[in-house]
């Protein structure tokens, strides 16, 4: 047998022989397996050149512990690593944070915090996997807005000077956001 699906199912073997004799033996078993899911949280909304901490974490929401397990967190080339925590190890190659754990227990979870500092403008996607053995994958994405910081300049100009005492005049007022 091959299971496919943690459960609790029942055997049933059934023998029947000449002279009507028959025989029937049923077995519980019970199939265990680790099930892996990763969530990535933090903030939705950032400015240029404002750290943003997000949190990454795993669970193990299955019956049986998950070993060699895995867990990368890919940066977008519009942020830049600052740091972490939790033994992980930043590869500038790959622009990716790697964390390892020998055995996540079932009924497990934990979490990690990575800072990154966004250093462009616009809506970025951060992406972190699970892996284990015996073939387990997960995945989760966040998307984040990175905006500019509005800066406002501004010019007055007068239509006319001087101006004489009790007179009215125009003033012209231009404001530029170059942010």
């Amino acid at each position: 047998l091959q299971a496919d699906q943690a459960c609790v199912l029942t055997n049933t073997i059934n023998v029947r022989g000449d002279a009507s004799l028959t025989a029937t033996h049923s077995v519980e078993i019970e199939v265990v397996a680790p099930q892996l899911a990763v969530d990535m949280s933090g903030p939705k909304r950032r400015y240029l050149d404002r750290q943003a901490t997000y949190t990454v974490s795993i669970a193990n929401a299955g019956t049986a512990a998950a070993r060699d397990v895995e867990i990368v967190a890919y940066l977008p080339k519009g942020m830049k690593f600052v740091s972490t925590d939790h033994q992980g190890q930043y590869d500038p190659q790959h622009h990716a944070v790697f964390w390892s754990l020998e055995e996540l227990p079932a009924a497990q979870q934990g979490s990690a915090s990575l800072v990154a500092l966004p250093v462009e403008p616009g809506e970025h996607k951060l992406r972190v996997e699970g892996r284990a053995q015996l073939g387990l994958t997960t995945s989760d994405e966040e998307l984040v807005l990175v905006e500019a910081f509005p800066q406002l300049e501004f010019t007055v100009h007068d239509e006319a000077d001087p101006i004489e005492d009790g007179a009215e005049t125009i003033y012209q007022v231009r404001v530029t956001n170059t942010g």
